[in-house]
């Protein structure tokens, strides 16, 4: 799909647009007595250089863009964005203003309303993994695909991080939960399945996508997801259970 045309992005361009023109025409003020060819091919070159630049700015603006998601708007923000993963004082910086406990359970806001707060955290770190989660939760309180007050969809700040940061098997874990319970269990499976291949091999990423091969009847795989999932100390029932119930569980 094409991508979407920012404000943001014109404007980058027109500054050099001018900047063509006005040393085109210095240099030119500078010959004032040359007419020749020498000056204006200069100039022509000058021209070219800066509508160059001009178009490469454009091209790393539009590329700002979600691609395929233009409704998801872009991840140029004021601060950042920042990997999560990687700026340990600014995240506590943030954290200490914007998400505080009753933040995370969603009971009120901190430094202004409670989705300002959870959208300040996650424009300046795509993939912070509690703040997505506690929009997820937010989202289903709400009963909204977009929470009142929020910016986007609730699925886009899914795919801004993934945007941000596809090398992370975490956000995908978070987002499987989200998808999984909105009904899109297919979804959800494909996101786990790249949480897999990205290296995710912890007990919740195993335990989860049982749970979506059993919706499935795919019993085997559930049955070798379950075991995977228990073997690295997962405490919950409700996957053995209701393998047991489907007479698949055997130990």
């Amino acid at each position: 799909m094409g991508l979407a045309v920012s404000v943001r992005a014109l404007y980058s361009i027109a500054p050099l647009l001018k900047c063509a023109r006005t040393i085109g025409l210095e240099l030119c003020h500078g010959m004032a007595r040359c007419i020749s060819k020498g000056c204006l091919i200069m100039r022509a070159f000058i021209v070219a250089a800066c509508v160059l630049l001009g178009a490469s700015a454009f091209a790393l603006n539009a590329r700002a863009q979600l691609r395929g998601h233009e409704e998801c708007g872009s991840l140029d923000n004021h601060i950042g964005p920042f990997n999560v993963r990687t700026q340990p004082e600014l995240l506590a910086n943030v954290e200490h203003h914007h998400f505080n406990r009753d933040v995370e359970q969603l009971k009120r806001g901190q430094s202004s309303y409670l989705i300002e707060d959870l959208e300040y955290v996650v424009f300046i770190f795509p993939n912070h993994y509690r703040a997505l989660a506690a929009i997820a939760r937010l989202s289903q309180k709400t009963r909204s695909e977009k929470i009142p007050g929020a910016r986007y969809p609730t699925y886009c700040y899914f795919v801004r991080a993934i945007e941000f940061a596809p090398d992370d098997a975490r956000v995908r874990v978070i987002y499987a939960v989200f998808l999984s319970q909105r009904g899109s269990a297919g979804d959800a499976l494909a996101q786990l399945q790249f949480a897999e291949n990205l290296g995710s091999d912890d007990a919740d990423t195993f335990y989860n996508m049982g749970l979506l091969y059993l919706e499935q009847k795919n019993y085997d795989k559930a049955v070798e997801y379950a075991k995977r999932a228990y073997s690295r100390g997962i405490q919950l029932p409700g996957l053995r259970n209701k393998l047991r119930q489907a007479g698949k569980w055997t130990e």
